[in-house]
């Protein structure tokens, strides 16, 4: 149950997709050809709320340079459920 808390913890703060989102996702999914265009929009809508890390286990997202990609599983995503 602990464990269960602490993922609603980690994914409640989910964002609302708007049109600088998309525009962003656009940018991202023309400038690398690896992403479709779901991961796309989940990186854009990221980095277009000025964050800079995401979780996922898709090495695709990898390839953007100002994106952190924190793989489930990990020690770093084990830091973030504490």
């Amino acid at each position: 149950m602990a464990l269960a808390g602490a993922y609603a913890d980690l994914l409640a703060p989910l964002q609302a997709i708007g049109e600088p989102h998309l525009r962003r996702e656009l940018r991202l999914f023309m400038d690398h050809p690896d992403l479709d265009a779901f991961d796309a929009l989940l990186a854009g809508t990221v980095l277009e709320e000025g964050l800079d890390a995401i979780v996922s286990a898709d090495a695709h997202l990898q390839s953007i340079i100002r994106l952190e990609v924190i793989v489930p599983g990990t020690s770093r995503f084990d830091d973030l459920l504490g």
